[in-house]
């Protein structure tokens, strides 16, 4: 504004863009901020130009991961006896989806937690926050210092540190921006959610399959972060000649964290963009139009066709069961590959090995023999329906050969083509609607 303001102390942002004012001349150098270093201002400072991101990213577990106890920070009973600790000795309260946790005057946890959702308090090892928590718990620690900046996961710890941002008054070039899973990686990598992620075809399927001869634009939908985000933001789609010799050649950034997960606010339960069903069936989807499938087309990923019990010709609607959706199979205990149990499987979880069932919240005695019988069944049916269908093609072709009028059939044939498709496509072998 061309003036000081004596009365008051200069602000670390203040500073920072009179300093950026001097450096005016440096303009045609190619980076006039090169060699000074960066440092994180914290969330208030990027309130000024982001009042509504920053507002949204306050309804998140992150920026209630570490809070300093206050109203509506905990909902813990300190007036039970069995607390073993008293709200007098709590620092910080560190949040969790499940989980309360305190962390005391020396940094170290407190010994005792408690659970949100049985509303129950239990004893836990007293061990190290500071050092130990902190780079995941909150913004801008540093490491040699053993200090950080504000409290829990806020913008920078996404974006790496503003205060360049904001001396050259909101030049992008000095903040992190990805779809790729590196923000989420450092914190939630390892064994942990990302970690999971990777190993998936989620992750991996796009850079896999994007030089390929025979893909095209409409797979990049349910394939290409990149694509996907531009759809849901109503921004111009890229298409395959933009990745394979345009601007995007260099991204090959699958199904990541960002494209499931809005990292600036909370909607739906775990920061999903739609709720949890919704986020599935969006691309695992045969993409029904109408009433059924077009006879003579093969099916591709029904999932959601299969689940709500339409798409097949000449079936009626036969919906499964709701009490079950994907993530209850497919995400037991959070899991982020996506495996489903027949009913037992075990993965690496923190360090340790972890079963988990895909069964067992609704079938006690669900057994792996009985998945595999239902397995066989179906697989059975499939191969006399083919088998069929195979007598069914070679009877067509003599009766053409012969002059006969063979349309009927060959619609029948259709039909049963599709039919058999739709179930085989679904690709769980009859688990997600037995019926």
């Amino acid at each position: 504004e061309g003036k000081f303001e004596p009365a008051r102390t200069l602000t670390r942002a203040e500073a920072a863009v009179l300093l950026a004012r001097v450096w005016e001349g440096t303009k045609g150098m190619q980076d006039p901020l090169a060699g000074v270093a960066s440092y994180v201002v914290g969330p208030e400072q990027c309130a000024t130009c982001h009042v509504q991101a920053v507002a949204d990213w306050r309804t998140t577990m992150h920026s209630r991961m570490v809070q300093e106890p206050g109203p509506g920070v905990t909902n813990a009973n300190f007036d039970d006896p069995r607390a073993g600790i008293k709200l007098s000795d709590v620092k910080f309260v560190v949040g969790g989806m499940t989980k309360n946790y305190f962390v005391g005057a020396d940094y170290k946890y407190l010994p005792a937690e408690w659970d949100i959702e049985k509303k129950e308090w239990h004893s836990r090892a007293v061990s190290p926050w500071l050092g130990a928590c902190t780079g995941c718990h909150t913004t801008g620690y540093d490491k040699q210092l053993n200090t950080f900046v504000s409290l829990g996961i806020s913008c920078e710890s996404c974006h790496g540190p503003g205060s360049k941002h904001v001396a050259t008054g909101g030049n992008t070039a000095y903040i992190k921006t990805s779809l790729d899973v590196d923000a989420c990686e450092s914190c939630h990598g390892g064994d942990r959610q990302v970690g999971q992620l990777k190993q998936t075809g989620h992750y991996s399927f796009f850079a896999s399959m994007v030089d390929k001869p025979f893909y095209n634009d409409s797979c990049m939908e349910c394939h290409s972060a990149t694509v996907r985000l531009a759809e849901e933001k109503g921004q111009p789609v890229p298409t395959l000649k933009d990745f394979r010799e345009g601007d995007l050649k260099g991204d090959r950034v699958g199904i990541t964290c960002v494209v499931c997960h809005d990292p600036h606010k909370r909607d739906h339960e775990a920061q999903l963009r739609t709720d949890a069903q919704e986020t599935c069936i969006e691309c695992h989807t045969g993409e029904l139009q109408g009433e059924a499938f077009p006879a003579g087309k093969k099916v591709h990923h029904p999932q959601k066709e299969m689940w709500l019990g339409v798409g097949a010709i000449g079936v009626p609607s036969m919906p499964a069961a709701k009490t079950a959706s994907c993530v209850d199979c497919h995400m037991v205990a959070g899991n982020h590959l996506f495996k489903v149990g027949t009913p037992k499987f075990t993965m690496v979880q923190k360090g340790k090995p972890v079963e988990l069932d895909s069964c067992d919240a609704c079938h006690k005695t669900m057994t792996v023999e009985k998945i595999e019988g239902l397995h066989q069944e179906f697989d059975k049916q499939v191969k006399e329906l083919k088998d069929l269908l195979a007598r069914v093609e070679a009877r067509i072709k003599d009766r053409q050969a012969m002059g006969f009028d063979v349309k009927a059939a060959q619609e029948l044939r259709d039909k049963a083509f599709t039919n058999i498709s739709f179930a085989e496509a679904d690709a769980s072998r009859g688990i997600h609607n037995p019926a």
